[in-house]
């Protein structure tokens, strides 16, 4: 199972986010789609933002 970061179809019109992430348009709900996935280098960057969000609930 995945979780999917759902997002209105015009925002694949955005040249920008485009550079930076794979957008598809998914069946349902009518005018969505879903980041497939992050351009390099953001997975790294928002696995490092992650790790340190994790780190700071432990203390």
């Amino acid at each position: 199972s995945r979780n999917l970061l759902l997002v209105e179809r015009r925002i694949n019109d955005d040249p920008l986010i485009r550079q930076r992430a794979r957008i598809r348009p998914i069946a349902s709900p009518e005018g969505a789609c879903c980041v497939e996935r992050l351009m390099e280098p953001y997975p790294s960057m928002l696995e490092r933002q992650l790790a340190r969000m994790h780190e700071s609930n432990k203390a």
